[in-house]
């Protein structure tokens, strides 16, 4: 075993080729770099990105203008633009990586994955990050759900992940299931019945009107017609079908808590991701309005529950013509030099008021001296956490996706800040990325002339964001969450007005294109092949 310096003065033990980094007790001056060329790379200097302290004063204005965005139902409703354009290649790239970050997650409440392809010395290899340190058996749980995906065996990447991950699936069934059947035991509406009205009505042109080719070729194996035979009628059958078996699917799979050790699980969960593709890519769906939320949010929920059932074969036809990716899975926190934050908690203000008033937030005409006018101040009083003094203290986390980039930075711009061949990270992440995340994105992009993404963001405020060590990046994202917290204070206390960031409610994260799901065919065909649900 040896031992050898690291950039932030961080002493890591080499033994049988992996590093084992001992934490500081106190921050350390960072020292020059003069061994580890054995990795095949030079290491930039970690500590300017993930530091051990940040300071306190910024963090505590970054959480507290957040709490305050969220605690008035604000979120960005132009979110997804000036993102980076990605070429076809790291569009497919990217969804690949979100498949296999929602593998990884173990669907525990706080417990989020990013994952990206790198080269760590001169191995290509799969960086992975959670908002937490890894625990000794999630590391355990990653290591055999990769070595499934090089499996021959029919399913049996998905049955490992129903093993051990299986609460993320459920969990996004669960959403499906309260989407269809929302409004049927209250005194509401229930949309979904209105959708299967419409069907009624519905009179497809034909199968290649209604569908793409590749689950046009599959209809003479599932329904028994013959080739040739397109008409309309079989299309109407099918989505006929997709409605009565996504509901049968969804209202026994949806009360469960856990996976059963049923070994239908495997045949369940492939027909339903098999009917949750029919209904993604029919013009039936396809063509609803966009000012229609519940069939925005429909979609958004039966692509998610695709990309976690389906998507997997994605991830087994990658890894059969690439294996060396599995082999070499690499966690953020054992990169040379790697220092975990210690984030001080932010303790907010007793009142919504009284945090306005410490932020010096500028406040309309109509919200200066008594409040009590507002109507929509009282909901806006009684939302903020103040009845409890632990709910008013929050523990900030360094996201994911952010850990990913930061550590990483060196291998797209070089030792002065300068962008370098290839500019651009592509990151996959179990949810959409926050508010925050996706500014910092775009400020670290600017900063240093780089591309790095995620594939999308949901734009909405999240106050236990922990601010990364790129101290340029760190005040520019600062400055533009006062800069929406000041504009959303006009709004929203201001004279009533159609509001500048109105945007369909999401679920959870809204869908992007790697999020798009459904357009692959593996397991449209257990759809009408027996399995129960």
């Amino acid at each position: 075993m040896s031992v050898i310096p690291t950039l932030n003065g961080v002493f890591a033990k080499i033994k049988g080729g992996v590093f084992h980094v001992k934490q500081p007790t106190r921050p350390q001056e960072s020292k020059p770099l003069s061994v580890l060329h054995d990795l095949g790379r030079t290491l930039s200097k970690h500590s300017d990105y993930i530091m051990a302290n940040q300071p306190s004063a910024m963090q505590h204005d970054v959480t507290a203008a957040l709490a305050m965005l969220k605690n008035i139902n604000w979120h960005d409703g132009e979110v997804q633009k000036h993102r980076p354009e990605l070429n076809d290649a790291q569009i497919v790239e990217i969804r690949l990586l979100d498949i296999i970050a929602n593998c990884l997650c173990t669907g525990v409440p706080g417990d989020v994955v990013a994952t990206t392809f790198a080269n760590i010395g001169t191995k290509p290899s799969l960086v992975v990050a959670k908002n937490r340190p890894p625990t000794p058996n999630e590391r355990e749980i990653a290591n055999k759900i990769l070595e499934a995906a090089l499996s021959k065996e029919k399913d049996f990447l998905l049955s490992t992940v129903i093993k051990y991950t299986g609460r993320n699936i459920l969990n996004r069934i669960k959403k499906l299931r309260e989407c269809i059947f929302k409004g049927e035991t209250e005194n509401v509406l229930n949309k979904f019945k209105v959708l299967e009205e419409d069907l009624e009505d519905y009179e497809p042109l034909d199968l290649t009107n209604e569908f793409p080719p590749g689950l046009v070729a599959e209809f003479p194996n599932v329904y028994g017609i013959k080739k040739g035979d397109i008409s309309g009628t079989h299309a109407k059958t099918a989505l006929k079908d997709a409605f009565i078996d996504i509901q049968k699917a969804v209202k026994k799979l949806g009360l469960q808590k856990e996976f059963d050790s049923n070994a239908n699980n495997v045949e369940v969960l492939n027909k339903l991701d098999g009917t949750c593709t029919i209904l993604v890519n029919s013009t039936f769906m396809k063509t609803r309005p966009d000012s229609d939320e519940f069939n925005q949010r429909f979609i958004r929920r039966l692509k998610k529950v695709t990309r976690n059932i389906g998507g997997l074969n994605e991830i087994t036809r990658r890894y059969s013509k690439q294996p060396d990716r599995v082999h070499n899975l690499v966690w953020v926190n054992d990169l040379p030099g790697y220092v975990d934050i210690n984030y001080p908690s932010v303790k907010l203000a007793n009142t919504f008021q009284e945090a306005l008033s410490i932020a010096k937030v500028p406040l309309p005409e109509l919200a200066k001296g008594n409040w009590d006018h507002i109507p929509r101040f009282k909901g806006f009083r009684t939302k903020w956490p103040g009845a409890s003094a632990n709910a008013r203290e929050i523990e900030p986390k360094l996201h994911c996706e952010v850990n990913v980039l930061a550590s990483l930075a060196h291998l797209i711009k070089d030792e002065h800040g300068n962008p370098k061949k290839p500019d651009t990270l592509v990151i996959g992440c179990s949810k959409q990325s926050c508010l925050s995340c996706n500014l910092w994105f775009k400020e670290f992009n600017s900063k240093h002339g780089t591309k790095s993404t995620t594939s999308g963001s949901h734009g909405k405020p999240f106050p236990a964001w922990g601010l990364p060590g790129d101290d340029g990046a760190n005040k520019l994202v600062f400055e533009e969450i006062n800069k929406k917290l000041t504009a959303a204070v006009q709004v929203t206390l201001g004279p009533p007005m159609a509001t500048a960031h109105n945007r369909s409610p999401s679920d959870d994260q809204a869908s992007t294109d790697s999020d798009s799901g459904g357009t692959h065919a593996g397991n449209w065909g257990s759809t009408r092949r027996g399995g129960s649900g």
